[in-house]
């Protein structure tokens, strides 16, 4: 597809809800990109983050396991 027809299709659908196959067609185009240092490192930090968050719950979890069953 030529450049010209990638952006008409980008102008048209711009502030519109995209398709299901839309979304998995650009998710799969970007994941073919080399990411950038940035944006490297900001993944991380989040992952980090996500899984702080996750073993809190985790712990939360078991606390109140434990307390339940005193």
């Amino acid at each position: 597809m030529k450049e010209e027809t990638k952006k008409k299709i980008s102008m048209r659908l711009r502030g519109r809800k995209k398709s299901a196959t839309h979304r998995k067609h650009i998710s799969q185009s970007l994941q073919a990109l080399k990411k950038t240092k940035e944006h490297k490192e900001h993944l991380s930090a989040s992952l980090k983050e996500y899984h702080k968050n996750n073993r809190v719950k985790s712990e939360r979890d078991e606390k109140e396991k434990e307390h339940n069953k005193h």
